[in-house]
């Protein structure tokens, strides 16, 4: 079923939507935010999926049966243990498994900005019942985010880090620490919505797990599959918005100058293009776009974009097998950074750092990076934030952890924060 709405009504629908999937078993909501630049999923503004446990899913993408159904899932971090052969020596408390797809009994699709919403599964009364869903009312502790890692401790470790990058263990690694609150109560589905207000960006999403929430504003794609094209688009080089024009854009160009900014970003394109090599016609990757600076609510980052053929026949469980974890997301070499990034980092990523997206029924996909997100377990009260940056030669530890912090501005802000 079509059927046209206001921009108004959109709004309306989209700020409901949330509320309106607490009442599911598994609920996804794939949201671009009007942002359709270089990024954006694919030609859908909006993707909701919705279902009760009587559905189809999957733990491994080898799992997977041929359906005419979508499909909407994610990977957490932790699924590179089982896809490198590594041993996980930690839990991620979030309790999010390493990686959980479903079938859909109801999907609202909003395409091309048309204002044009597909039901299916359903009948058009559900726009209705989103809208005037009744809401519950939970309550919302004052949340005390506590740091697993010390400042002092993080610095130490930036400096360990370069040693080895001295020694030529590798070229550049990303090193991440968590924040928590161990009994916090929220309604997730406010903090989501207060999270798209903050900071609006075209890979948000929100994720329910039965009692596990993941509540993200990703700015970055990780992969998307459009016929036998695959697309890349790693993120590396940070920024802070300007107080004014001049300031913004004064910080934008200081950000592309950035030698050290530079240098991040294409040691992952040059990782990226190696793992998509593996996947594609010999001779067919391409850099389409390198070094590009996207601005956001928040900060200006360097984007690149990197272009395959994919080999006929290659299966999606062979694509992801080549390239998950994504290098903006690990350093390269890809193998010896996980392994240190288990030494250094004391707590399992979870959900941070894996990548929630869809698959279509025509097996295309979209899938961006899980970063600028809170995950939240109802059940145990237990509240995280990740964040981290790329430690490479020339890091300046005071800089990377100003950097992180900077980076926990959104994620605290929609939880209600002073930062």
């Amino acid at each position: 079923m079509k059927k046209e709405f206001s921009a108004a009504q959109i709004q309306r629908i989209k700020e409901a939507l949330p509320f309106w999937c607490e009442q599911f078993d598994y609920a996804c909501i794939l949201n671009s935010n009007n942002l359709a630049s270089a990024c954006g999923y694919d030609n859908y503004e909006l993707i909701v999926g919705v279902s009760n446990g009587k559905t189809r899913t999957y733990s491994h993408l080898n799992s997977m049966v041929p359906s005419s159904s979508w499909k909407l899932g994610y990977f957490s971090y932790d699924y590179n243990h089982s896809l490198f052969g590594m041993k996980q020596t930690e839990k991620s408390r979030s309790n999010f498994e390493s990686c959980f797809f479903f079938e859909p009994q109801i999907m609202v699709l909003l395409k091309n900005h048309s204002f044009e919403i597909e039901i299916i599964g359903s009948d058009e009364d559900l726009i209705y019942e989103i809208i005037h869903y009744k809401r519950g009312e939970e309550s919302h502790s004052e949340i005390k985010m506590e740091a697993v890692t010390s400042r002092k401790e993080y610095l130490s470790n930036v400096e360990k880090i370069k040693k080895q990058i001295t020694d030529g263990d590798f070229y550049e690694l990303n090193y991440c620490m968590e924040f928590f609150d161990k009994n916090a109560k929220i309604s997730a589905a406010q903090v989501f919505h207060q999270l798209t207000i903050i900071s609006p960006t075209p890979f948000a999403s929100y994720f329910k797990h039965r009692q596990n929430y993941l509540l993200c504003a990703s700015p970055e794609r990780f992969l998307k599959k459009n016929g036998d094209t695959i697309i890349a688009q790693p993120m590396k080089g940070t920024i802070r918005r300007g107080m004014n024009t001049t300031d913004d854009e004064a910080l934008k160009e200081a950000l592309f100058q950035s030698e050290k900014e530079r240098a991040e970003n294409i040691m992952i394109v040059d990782l990226m293009r190696n793992d998509l090599a593996q996947c594609a016609e010999t001779g067919s990757v391409v850099a389409q776009e390198l070094l590009g600076v996207y601005s956001f609510a928040t900060v200006h980052q360097l984007i690149s974009t990197v272009t395959a053929t994919l080999r006929k026949n290659i299966s999606i469980d062979e694509i992801f097998t080549h390239t998950f974890p994504m290098g903006s997301m690990t350093g390269a070499p890809k193998r010896e950074v996980m392994q240190n990034i288990d030494a250094y980092e004391p707590v399992a990523r979870g959900l941070f750092s894996g990548s929630v997206g869809y698959i279509s029924p025509d097996d295309d996909f979209d899938f961006n990076v899980v970063i600028r997100s809170i995950v939240y377990n109802k059940e145990t009260h237990y509240l995280s934030c990740h964040v981290g940056s790329a430690i490479t030669y020339d890091a300046n530890g005071e800089q990377e952890y100003d950097e992180c912090l900077l980076k926990t501005r959104t994620m605290f802000g929609a939880l209600g924060i002073a930062h």
